[in-house]
Protein backbone atom coordinates (compact mmCIF):
# COMPACT_ATOMS: atom_id res chain seq x y z
CA UNK A 1 0.00 0.00 0.00
CA UNK A 2 1.33 3.15 -1.00
CA UNK A 3 2.29 5.04 2.08
CA UNK A 4 0.47 9.10 1.93
CA UNK A 5 2.87 11.32 4.01
CA UNK A 6 0.99 14.27 6.10
CA UNK A 7 1.93 17.33 8.35
CA UNK A 8 3.11 16.69 11.84
CA UNK A 9 0.53 18.32 14.30
CA UNK A 10 0.43 21.74 14.37
CA UNK A 11 1.41 22.97 11.54
CA UNK A 12 -0.32 22.69 7.91
CA UNK A 13 -0.17 22.93 3.99
CA UNK A 14 -1.57 26.75 2.58
CA UNK A 15 -2.21 26.60 -1.04
CA UNK A 16 -5.03 28.14 -4.02
CA UNK A 17 -7.06 30.88 -2.84
CA UNK A 18 -6.15 30.94 0.59
CA UNK A 19 -2.06 31.60 0.49
CA UNK A 20 -3.52 34.12 -1.94
CA UNK A 21 -5.35 35.70 0.61
CA UNK A 22 -2.46 35.54 2.72
CA UNK A 23 -0.48 37.35 0.80
CA UNK A 24 -2.56 39.80 -0.09
CA UNK A 25 -3.23 40.38 3.80
CA UNK A 26 0.90 41.16 4.11
CA UNK A 27 1.21 43.16 1.39
CA UNK A 28 -2.24 45.46 2.27
CA UNK A 29 -0.48 45.55 5.87
CA UNK A 30 2.71 46.20 4.52
CA UNK A 31 1.64 48.96 2.95
CA UNK A 32 0.40 50.55 5.73
CA UNK A 33 3.84 49.98 7.60
CA UNK A 34 5.91 51.34 4.84
CA UNK A 35 3.69 54.43 5.01
CA UNK A 36 4.28 55.38 8.60
CA UNK A 37 8.28 55.33 7.84
CA UNK A 38 9.23 52.06 8.85
CA UNK A 39 11.78 49.81 6.56
CA UNK A 40 12.16 45.88 6.62
CA UNK A 41 14.09 43.63 8.08
CA UNK A 42 14.61 39.69 7.87
CA UNK A 43 16.32 37.85 10.84
CA UNK A 44 16.63 34.21 10.85
CA UNK A 45 14.17 31.45 11.32
CA UNK A 46 16.66 30.06 14.26
CA UNK A 47 19.18 31.44 16.76
CA UNK A 48 21.17 30.24 19.50
CA UNK A 49 19.35 29.49 22.55
CA UNK A 50 20.57 32.11 24.41
CA UNK A 51 18.52 35.03 22.17
CA UNK A 52 15.20 33.33 23.74
CA UNK A 53 16.52 32.18 27.36
CA UNK A 54 14.45 32.46 29.95
CA UNK A 55 16.17 35.77 31.47
CA UNK A 56 14.46 37.46 28.07
CA UNK A 57 11.26 36.82 29.36
CA UNK A 58 9.78 35.30 26.22
CA UNK A 59 7.94 32.03 25.48
CA UNK A 60 8.90 29.29 28.14
CA UNK A 61 11.95 27.35 27.00
CA UNK A 62 10.06 24.04 27.24
CA UNK A 63 7.97 25.25 24.82
CA UNK A 64 10.94 25.73 22.77
CA UNK A 65 12.09 23.87 19.43
CA UNK A 66 15.32 23.21 20.05
CA UNK A 67 18.57 21.35 18.57
CA UNK A 68 22.05 21.22 17.95
CA UNK A 69 24.15 22.31 15.11
CA UNK A 70 27.42 20.38 13.98
CA UNK A 71 29.51 22.35 16.42
CA UNK A 72 27.64 21.26 19.22
CA UNK A 73 25.53 24.87 19.65
CA UNK A 74 22.35 25.06 21.07
CA UNK A 75 20.28 26.69 18.43
CA UNK A 76 16.20 27.26 18.46
CA UNK A 77 14.06 28.10 16.19
CA UNK A 78 12.05 31.86 16.98
CA UNK A 79 9.14 31.51 19.24
CA UNK A 80 8.50 35.34 19.04
CA UNK A 81 10.42 37.72 16.49
CA UNK A 82 10.91 40.45 18.92
CA UNK A 83 14.19 39.37 20.67
CA UNK A 84 15.67 38.67 17.41
CA UNK A 85 14.52 42.01 16.29
CA UNK A 86 16.44 43.33 19.70
CA UNK A 87 19.30 41.20 18.87
CA UNK A 88 19.93 42.38 15.51
CA UNK A 89 19.81 46.33 16.71
CA UNK A 90 21.97 45.89 19.11
CA UNK A 91 24.41 44.63 16.61
CA UNK A 92 23.72 46.29 13.60
CA UNK A 93 22.57 49.92 14.66
CA UNK A 94 24.76 50.01 17.84
CA UNK A 95 25.91 53.68 17.61
CA UNK A 96 22.06 55.04 16.16
CA UNK A 97 21.29 57.52 18.46
CA UNK A 98 18.00 58.53 16.07
CA UNK A 99 14.66 56.51 16.32
CA UNK A 100 15.24 53.20 14.12
CA UNK A 101 11.46 52.35 12.70
CA UNK A 102 11.59 48.55 11.56
CA UNK A 103 8.83 46.60 10.06
CA UNK A 104 9.02 42.54 9.23
CA UNK A 105 7.14 39.43 8.55
CA UNK A 106 8.01 35.36 9.74
CA UNK A 107 6.90 32.45 11.27
CA UNK A 108 7.21 31.58 14.19
CA UNK A 109 7.15 27.90 16.17
CA UNK A 110 5.75 27.57 19.57
CA UNK A 111 5.90 23.81 21.00
CA UNK A 112 1.80 23.67 22.29
CA UNK A 113 0.90 20.70 24.25
CA UNK A 114 -1.14 18.36 21.59
CA UNK A 115 -3.95 18.59 23.74
CA UNK A 116 -4.58 22.81 23.13
CA UNK A 117 -5.37 22.10 19.91
CA UNK A 118 -3.50 25.09 18.52
CA UNK A 119 -1.17 25.62 15.47
CA UNK A 120 2.43 25.19 16.53
CA UNK A 121 3.94 27.40 13.57
CA UNK A 122 2.19 30.67 12.62
CA UNK A 123 3.18 34.15 10.88
CA UNK A 124 3.39 37.27 12.36
CA UNK A 125 4.04 40.48 11.06
CA UNK A 126 5.16 43.34 12.99
CA UNK A 127 6.68 46.92 13.50
CA UNK A 128 9.04 47.64 16.13
CA UNK A 129 9.84 51.46 17.15
CA UNK A 130 13.51 51.56 19.07
CA UNK A 131 15.05 54.55 20.59
CA UNK A 132 12.45 56.43 21.82
CA UNK A 133 10.18 56.08 24.73
CA UNK A 134 6.90 58.65 24.29
CA UNK A 135 3.08 59.24 24.30
CA UNK A 136 4.03 59.84 20.99
CA UNK A 137 5.89 56.96 20.34
CA UNK A 138 3.22 54.75 22.03
CA UNK A 139 0.24 56.16 19.98
CA UNK A 140 1.63 55.97 16.70
CA UNK A 141 1.84 52.53 17.26
CA UNK A 142 -1.79 51.69 18.68
CA UNK A 143 -2.74 54.09 15.44
CA UNK A 144 -0.92 52.29 12.96
CA UNK A 145 -2.55 48.94 14.17
CA UNK A 146 -5.97 50.65 13.76
CA UNK A 147 -5.04 51.73 10.30
CA UNK A 148 -3.44 48.04 9.54
CA UNK A 149 -6.77 46.31 11.01
CA UNK A 150 -9.15 49.03 8.89
CA UNK A 151 -6.90 48.47 5.33
CA UNK A 152 -7.34 44.45 5.49
CA UNK A 153 -11.36 44.85 5.62
CA UNK A 154 -12.08 44.38 9.30
CA UNK A 155 -14.39 46.98 10.76
CA UNK A 156 -15.85 45.36 14.27
CA UNK A 157 -12.80 44.98 16.43
CA UNK A 158 -10.92 46.93 19.47
CA UNK A 159 -7.43 47.64 20.69
CA UNK A 160 -7.54 46.67 24.83
CA UNK A 161 -4.54 48.60 26.53
CA UNK A 162 -3.10 48.23 29.73
CA UNK A 163 -0.40 48.96 31.36
CA UNK A 164 2.39 46.77 33.27
CA UNK A 165 2.98 49.51 36.21
CA UNK A 166 -0.28 49.63 37.41
CA UNK A 167 -1.13 45.87 38.11
CA UNK A 168 2.27 45.31 38.77
CA UNK A 169 1.72 47.91 41.82
CA UNK A 170 -0.90 45.79 42.66
CA UNK A 171 1.20 43.07 42.80
CA UNK A 172 3.73 44.69 44.59
CA UNK A 173 1.55 46.03 47.50
CA UNK A 174 0.41 42.52 48.32
CA UNK A 175 3.99 41.77 49.76
CA UNK A 176 3.22 37.98 48.88
CA UNK A 177 5.70 35.62 47.80
CA UNK A 178 6.64 35.13 43.71
CA UNK A 179 5.09 32.05 43.56
CA UNK A 180 1.91 33.51 45.07
CA UNK A 181 1.98 36.48 42.89
CA UNK A 182 2.19 34.26 40.05
CA UNK A 183 -0.96 32.08 40.57
CA UNK A 184 -2.57 35.17 41.22
CA UNK A 185 -1.86 36.90 37.79
CA UNK A 186 -2.70 33.23 36.22
CA UNK A 187 -6.17 34.08 37.61
CA UNK A 188 -6.52 37.27 36.65
CA UNK A 189 -5.58 36.09 32.89
CA UNK A 190 -8.33 33.54 32.79
CA UNK A 191 -10.86 36.48 34.13
CA UNK A 192 -10.88 34.18 37.30
CA UNK A 193 -11.48 37.46 39.83
CA UNK A 194 -13.63 35.09 42.59
CA UNK A 195 -9.94 32.84 42.78
CA UNK A 196 -8.16 35.83 43.63
CA UNK A 197 -10.25 36.80 46.20
CA UNK A 198 -9.63 33.34 47.86
CA UNK A 199 -5.86 33.86 47.81
CA UNK A 200 -6.35 37.52 49.05
CA UNK A 201 -8.44 36.17 51.96
CA UNK A 202 -5.86 33.43 52.98
CA UNK A 203 -2.88 36.78 53.81
CA UNK A 204 -2.68 39.53 56.16
CA UNK A 205 -3.17 41.81 52.86
CA UNK A 206 -4.40 45.57 53.46
CA UNK A 207 -7.95 46.31 53.06
CA UNK A 208 -7.18 48.85 50.50
CA UNK A 209 -5.26 46.36 48.17
CA UNK A 210 -7.98 44.23 48.56
CA UNK A 211 -10.34 46.65 47.18
CA UNK A 212 -8.32 47.43 44.42
CA UNK A 213 -8.60 43.90 43.41
CA UNK A 214 -12.02 43.42 43.84
CA UNK A 215 -12.24 46.76 41.52
CA UNK A 216 -10.03 45.42 38.80
CA UNK A 217 -12.99 43.51 36.92
CA UNK A 218 -14.38 47.12 36.53
CA UNK A 219 -11.22 48.90 35.03
CA UNK A 220 -12.27 47.48 31.92
CA UNK A 221 -14.02 50.14 29.25
CA UNK A 222 -13.86 53.23 28.10
CA UNK A 223 -11.52 56.07 29.12
CA UNK A 224 -13.99 57.06 31.75
CA UNK A 225 -12.26 54.01 33.31
CA UNK A 226 -9.05 55.80 34.12
CA UNK A 227 -10.61 57.86 36.66
CA UNK A 228 -11.66 54.74 38.79
CA UNK A 229 -7.72 53.58 38.07
CA UNK A 230 -6.86 56.60 39.35
CA UNK A 231 -8.61 56.99 42.87
CA UNK A 232 -7.33 53.19 43.57
CA UNK A 233 -3.80 53.20 42.29
CA UNK A 234 -1.40 51.69 45.23
CA UNK A 235 1.16 53.81 44.55
CA UNK A 236 3.17 56.42 42.23
CA UNK A 237 3.71 53.99 39.48
CA UNK A 238 0.47 53.20 39.32
CA UNK A 239 -0.66 56.68 39.40
CA UNK A 240 1.52 57.94 36.43
CA UNK A 241 0.92 54.52 34.65
CA UNK A 242 -3.20 56.19 34.71
CA UNK A 243 -1.65 59.63 33.78
CA UNK A 244 0.18 58.16 30.69
CA UNK A 245 -2.74 56.25 29.63
CA UNK A 246 -4.39 59.22 29.57
CA UNK A 247 -2.29 61.37 27.58
CA UNK A 248 -1.86 58.50 24.67
CA UNK A 249 -5.72 58.35 24.65
CA UNK A 250 -5.84 62.07 24.05
CA UNK A 251 -3.47 62.07 20.85
CA UNK A 252 -5.72 58.67 19.50
CA UNK A 253 -8.06 61.05 19.07
CA UNK A 254 -5.99 63.31 16.73
CA UNK A 255 -5.42 60.23 15.16
CA UNK A 256 -8.92 59.65 14.77
CA UNK A 257 -8.66 56.04 16.14
CA UNK A 258 -10.35 56.27 19.31
CA UNK A 259 -13.43 54.85 18.33
CA UNK A 260 -11.67 51.37 18.08
CA UNK A 261 -9.46 51.93 21.70
CA UNK A 262 -10.48 50.56 25.08
CA UNK A 263 -8.68 50.18 28.54
CA UNK A 264 -7.98 47.12 30.55
CA UNK A 265 -6.13 47.83 33.53
CA UNK A 266 -6.27 43.96 34.86
CA UNK A 267 -3.72 43.15 31.28
CA UNK A 268 -0.03 42.20 32.91
CA UNK A 269 1.22 40.98 29.05
CA UNK A 270 1.79 37.42 27.80
CA UNK A 271 5.58 38.05 27.36
CA UNK A 272 8.20 39.34 30.32
CA UNK A 273 10.18 41.87 28.99
CA UNK A 274 6.93 43.60 28.61
CA UNK A 275 7.76 47.27 30.76
CA UNK A 276 4.64 49.83 29.96
CA UNK A 277 1.64 49.86 28.44
CA UNK A 278 0.45 46.44 26.51
CA UNK A 279 -2.03 46.18 24.18
CA UNK A 280 -4.26 43.46 22.41
CA UNK A 281 -6.58 43.75 19.39
CA UNK A 282 -9.91 41.58 19.51
CA UNK A 283 -12.87 40.78 17.24
CA UNK A 284 -14.75 38.39 16.60
CA UNK A 285 -14.58 35.03 14.75
CA UNK A 286 -11.11 34.15 16.11
CA UNK A 287 -10.01 32.14 19.29
CA UNK A 288 -7.33 34.73 20.44
CA UNK A 289 -5.96 38.48 19.79
CA UNK A 290 -4.87 39.52 16.28
CA UNK A 291 -2.74 41.53 17.58
CA UNK A 292 -0.19 41.51 20.46
CA UNK A 293 2.21 44.36 21.08
CA UNK A 294 3.72 46.45 23.85
CA UNK A 295 6.98 48.76 25.21
CA UNK A 296 9.61 46.50 26.47
CA UNK A 297 12.66 49.25 27.28
CA UNK A 298 15.03 47.13 29.04
CA UNK A 299 14.64 44.06 26.44
CA UNK A 300 18.11 45.93 23.89
CA UNK A 301 19.49 45.91 27.57
CA UNK A 302 20.07 42.10 27.66
CA UNK A 303 22.05 42.19 24.29
CA UNK A 304 23.81 45.72 24.98
CA UNK A 305 22.52 48.37 23.22
CA UNK A 306 20.53 50.45 26.29
CA UNK A 307 17.56 51.99 24.57
CA UNK A 308 13.83 51.92 25.25
CA UNK A 309 11.83 50.02 22.23
CA UNK A 310 7.90 49.49 21.54
CA UNK A 311 6.34 47.32 19.13
CA UNK A 312 3.76 44.35 18.04
CA UNK A 313 2.94 41.77 16.01
CA UNK A 314 -0.35 41.03 13.80
CA UNK A 315 -1.12 37.22 14.09
CA UNK A 316 -1.99 36.58 10.53
CA UNK A 317 -3.68 33.02 11.05
CA UNK A 318 -6.46 34.77 13.59
CA UNK A 319 -6.89 37.59 11.23
CA UNK A 320 -7.43 35.24 8.34
CA UNK A 321 -10.12 33.57 10.54
CA UNK A 322 -11.58 36.45 11.61
CA UNK A 323 -11.84 37.85 8.02
CA UNK A 324 -13.07 34.50 7.11
CA UNK A 325 -15.62 34.23 10.02
CA UNK A 326 -16.87 37.75 9.12
CA UNK A 327 -17.49 37.00 5.64
CA UNK A 328 -15.14 39.59 5.01
CA UNK A 329 -13.85 39.34 1.04
CA UNK A 330 -9.54 39.61 0.44
CA UNK A 331 -9.48 41.20 -2.96
CA UNK A 332 -6.49 38.55 -4.43
CA UNK A 333 -7.10 39.42 -8.11
CA UNK A 334 -8.12 37.32 -11.06
CA UNK A 335 -6.90 34.26 -12.35
CA UNK A 336 -8.25 33.72 -16.27
CA UNK A 337 -7.89 30.30 -18.16
CA UNK A 338 -7.22 30.09 -22.16
CA UNK A 339 -8.24 26.62 -23.27
CA UNK A 340 -6.66 26.34 -27.07
CA UNK A 341 -6.15 23.70 -29.71
CA UNK A 342 -2.93 22.53 -31.53
CA UNK A 343 -4.73 24.79 -34.12
CA UNK A 344 -4.48 27.84 -32.03
CA UNK A 345 -1.87 27.13 -30.67
CA UNK A 346 0.27 30.21 -31.97
CA UNK A 347 -2.88 32.46 -31.22
CA UNK A 348 -3.08 31.17 -27.60
CA UNK A 349 0.64 31.98 -26.75
CA UNK A 350 0.68 35.36 -28.10
CA UNK A 351 -2.53 36.53 -26.39
CA UNK A 352 -1.21 35.32 -23.49
CA UNK A 353 2.09 37.14 -23.46
CA UNK A 354 -0.26 40.39 -24.25
CA UNK A 355 -2.41 39.81 -21.47
CA UNK A 356 0.56 39.02 -18.81
CA UNK A 357 1.97 42.20 -20.40
CA UNK A 358 -0.85 44.18 -19.05
CA UNK A 359 -0.71 42.65 -15.74
CA UNK A 360 -3.56 39.95 -16.42
CA UNK A 361 -3.13 36.23 -14.73
CA UNK A 362 -3.28 34.08 -17.35
CA UNK A 363 -3.38 30.08 -17.11
CA UNK A 364 -2.94 27.66 -20.65
CA UNK A 365 -5.00 24.18 -20.64
CA UNK A 366 -4.22 22.49 -24.14
CA UNK A 367 -7.77 20.59 -25.07
CA UNK A 368 -7.83 17.70 -26.63
CA UNK A 369 -10.78 16.94 -29.52
CA UNK A 370 -12.13 14.34 -27.25
CA UNK A 371 -12.58 16.98 -24.69
CA UNK A 372 -15.99 18.55 -23.48
CA UNK A 373 -16.40 22.46 -22.64
CA UNK A 374 -18.05 21.12 -19.22
CA UNK A 375 -14.68 19.52 -18.42
CA UNK A 376 -12.91 22.66 -18.03
CA UNK A 377 -15.54 24.76 -17.13
CA UNK A 378 -15.78 22.47 -13.77
CA UNK A 379 -11.97 22.90 -13.33
CA UNK A 380 -12.53 26.22 -12.46
CA UNK A 381 -15.69 25.74 -10.02
CA UNK A 382 -16.98 24.56 -6.89
CA UNK A 383 -20.62 22.69 -6.86
CA UNK A 384 -22.94 21.99 -4.38
CA UNK A 385 -26.33 20.70 -4.22
CA UNK A 386 -27.81 23.69 -5.86
CA UNK A 387 -25.86 22.41 -9.37
CA UNK A 388 -28.01 18.99 -9.22
CA UNK A 389 -31.27 20.78 -9.05
CA UNK A 390 -30.81 23.55 -11.17
CA UNK A 391 -29.81 23.53 -14.85
CA UNK A 392 -28.75 26.93 -15.33
CA UNK A 393 -26.58 27.21 -12.52
CA UNK A 394 -23.93 29.57 -12.90
CA UNK A 395 -25.03 29.61 -16.42
CA UNK A 396 -26.75 32.91 -18.02
CA UNK A 397 -29.67 33.03 -20.30
CA UNK A 398 -29.16 30.86 -23.34
CA UNK A 399 -26.51 28.63 -21.99
CA UNK A 400 -29.26 26.61 -20.62
CA UNK A 401 -32.08 24.45 -22.01
CA UNK A 402 -35.80 24.58 -20.66
CA UNK A 403 -37.14 21.83 -19.14
CA UNK A 404 -40.60 20.40 -20.88
CA UNK A 405 -42.55 23.06 -18.86
CA UNK A 406 -40.28 25.64 -19.82
CA UNK A 407 -38.61 25.93 -16.48
CA UNK A 408 -35.20 25.43 -14.60
CA UNK A 409 -35.74 22.56 -12.47
CA UNK A 410 -34.18 19.27 -13.19
CA UNK A 411 -37.08 16.82 -13.57
CA UNK A 412 -35.18 13.98 -13.33
CA UNK A 413 -33.32 14.66 -10.54
CA UNK A 414 -36.88 15.56 -8.80
CA UNK A 415 -38.54 12.26 -9.44
CA UNK A 416 -34.86 10.76 -7.97
CA UNK A 417 -34.89 12.13 -5.17
CA UNK A 418 -38.84 11.32 -4.49
CA UNK A 419 -38.54 7.68 -5.74
CA UNK A 420 -35.63 7.32 -3.47
CA UNK A 421 -37.21 8.21 -0.27
CA UNK A 422 -40.84 6.37 -0.89
CA UNK A 423 -38.76 3.16 -1.41
CA UNK A 424 -36.62 4.01 2.16
CA UNK A 425 -39.60 4.84 3.90
CA UNK A 426 -42.19 2.08 2.46
CA UNK A 427 -39.46 -0.73 2.49
CA UNK A 428 -37.29 0.31 6.49
CA UNK A 429 -39.68 2.08 8.56
CA UNK A 430 -37.72 4.59 11.10
CA UNK A 431 -35.15 4.99 8.69
CA UNK A 432 -34.09 9.14 8.13
CA UNK A 433 -32.94 10.46 5.27
CA UNK A 434 -31.30 14.22 5.96
CA UNK A 435 -30.86 16.69 3.55
CA UNK A 436 -27.95 19.05 3.94
CA UNK A 437 -29.38 21.83 1.79
CA UNK A 438 -28.01 25.32 1.33
CA UNK A 439 -31.11 27.04 -1.05
CA UNK A 440 -34.38 28.01 -0.68
CA UNK A 441 -35.86 24.85 -2.43
CA UNK A 442 -39.29 24.31 -1.19
CA UNK A 443 -40.63 20.95 0.33
CA UNK A 444 -37.12 19.26 0.94
CA UNK A 445 -39.24 17.47 3.88
CA UNK A 446 -42.84 17.37 2.36
CA UNK A 447 -44.56 14.59 0.93
CA UNK A 448 -43.35 13.66 -2.34
CA UNK A 449 -47.52 13.06 -3.02
CA UNK A 450 -47.86 16.63 -2.32
CA UNK A 451 -45.01 17.99 -4.64
CA UNK A 452 -41.92 17.41 -1.46
CA UNK A 453 -39.03 15.68 -2.08
CA UNK A 454 -39.82 13.17 0.40
CA UNK A 455 -36.85 14.26 2.99
CA UNK A 456 -37.34 12.86 6.69
CA UNK A 457 -35.21 16.28 7.80
CA UNK A 458 -33.97 19.34 6.51
CA UNK A 459 -30.20 20.75 8.00
CA UNK A 460 -31.21 24.38 9.12
CA UNK A 461 -27.82 25.84 7.82
CA UNK A 462 -29.36 29.37 8.00
CA UNK A 463 -30.06 28.87 12.03
CA UNK A 464 -26.21 27.44 11.67
CA UNK A 465 -24.71 30.40 10.65
CA UNK A 466 -26.71 32.37 12.80
CA UNK A 467 -25.76 30.53 16.06
CA UNK A 468 -22.05 30.53 15.08
CA UNK A 469 -21.65 34.18 14.40
CA UNK A 470 -23.76 35.39 17.47
CA UNK A 471 -21.78 32.59 19.77
CA UNK A 472 -18.99 34.19 18.48
CA UNK A 473 -19.65 37.42 19.45
CA UNK A 474 -18.05 39.11 22.47
CA UNK A 475 -21.04 40.26 24.97
CA UNK A 476 -20.48 43.90 24.29
CA UNK A 477 -21.59 43.28 20.41
CA UNK A 478 -24.07 40.83 21.37
CA UNK A 479 -27.31 43.55 22.25
CA UNK A 480 -26.98 44.13 18.88
CA UNK A 481 -27.42 40.90 17.44
CA UNK A 482 -29.90 38.55 19.39
CA UNK A 483 -32.04 38.87 15.93
CA UNK A 484 -29.65 36.55 14.89
CA UNK A 485 -30.51 33.84 17.83
CA UNK A 486 -34.19 34.49 16.99
CA UNK A 487 -34.53 34.77 12.72
CA UNK A 488 -34.70 31.18 12.16
CA UNK A 489 -38.17 31.19 14.01
CA UNK A 490 -39.85 32.70 11.66
CA UNK A 491 -39.52 30.31 9.01
CA UNK A 492 -39.12 27.12 11.50
CA UNK A 493 -42.35 25.40 10.36
CA UNK A 494 -41.66 25.87 6.48
CA UNK A 495 -39.41 22.10 6.73
CA UNK A 496 -38.88 19.85 9.12
CA UNK A 497 -35.31 21.44 10.05
CA UNK A 498 -32.74 19.64 12.56
CA UNK A 499 -30.23 21.89 14.11
CA UNK A 500 -26.81 20.87 12.96
CA UNK A 501 -23.30 21.54 13.22
CA UNK A 502 -21.14 20.90 10.28
CA UNK A 503 -17.87 19.74 10.08
CA UNK A 504 -17.41 22.47 8.03
CA UNK A 505 -17.53 25.32 10.93
CA UNK A 506 -14.17 23.66 11.83
CA UNK A 507 -11.84 22.74 9.28
CA UNK A 508 -9.59 25.43 7.10
CA UNK A 509 -8.88 27.76 9.32
CA UNK A 510 -12.06 27.82 11.21
CA UNK A 511 -10.71 26.38 14.33
CA UNK A 512 -12.93 24.50 17.01
CA UNK A 513 -15.77 25.58 18.33
CA UNK A 514 -14.27 26.39 21.87
CA UNK A 515 -11.84 28.30 19.99
CA UNK A 516 -14.51 30.42 18.38
CA UNK A 517 -16.05 31.80 21.84
CA UNK A 518 -15.06 34.93 22.89
CA UNK A 519 -12.68 35.99 26.34
CA UNK A 520 -10.25 34.00 28.29
CA UNK A 521 -10.17 30.36 28.60
CA UNK A 522 -12.35 30.02 31.02
CA UNK A 523 -15.24 32.46 28.97
CA UNK A 524 -14.80 30.29 26.07
CA UNK A 525 -15.98 27.22 28.14
CA UNK A 526 -18.53 29.29 29.61
CA UNK A 527 -19.99 30.78 26.36
CA UNK A 528 -20.13 27.13 24.44
CA UNK A 529 -21.72 25.53 27.80
CA UNK A 530 -24.72 27.92 26.94
CA UNK A 531 -24.26 27.67 23.37
CA UNK A 532 -25.07 23.68 23.54
CA UNK A 533 -27.41 24.42 26.27
CA UNK A 534 -29.69 26.79 23.75
CA UNK A 535 -29.00 24.51 21.14
CA UNK A 536 -30.21 21.33 22.94
CA UNK A 537 -33.34 22.95 24.50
Amino acid sequence: MEQKLHTPEGVRDIYNRECAIKLALQKKLNTVLHLYGYQDIQTPTFEYFDVFRKEIGSTSIRDLYKFFDREGNILALRPDITPSIARAVATLFETENFPIRLCYAGNTFINHSSYRGRLKENTQLGAELIGVDSIEADAEMLAMVVDGLKKTGLKEFQVSIGHVDFIQSLFEATNLEDEQKEEIRTLIANRNFFGVEEILDHYEIADQVKEAFHQLPELTGGPEILADAGRIAPGEAARLAVERLRQIYDLLKIYGVEDHVTFDLSMSGSYGYYTGIIFRAYTYGTGDAVVRGGRYDHLLEKFGKKTPSIGFAIILDELMSALDRQKIKVETGHRNLLVYTDATEQWAISLARSFRAKGKNVEMMKRNSWDERETFEAYGKRSSVASMLYLDYGKKDGEWLPNKYGGNENLDAIEFFKHLNSVIHGSYPGVMTIAEESTAWPKVTGEPKDGGLGFSFKWNMGWMHDFCEYMKLDPYFRKDNHYKMTFAMTYNDSENYILPLSHDEVVHLKCSMVNKMPGYEVDKYANLRVGYTYMLG
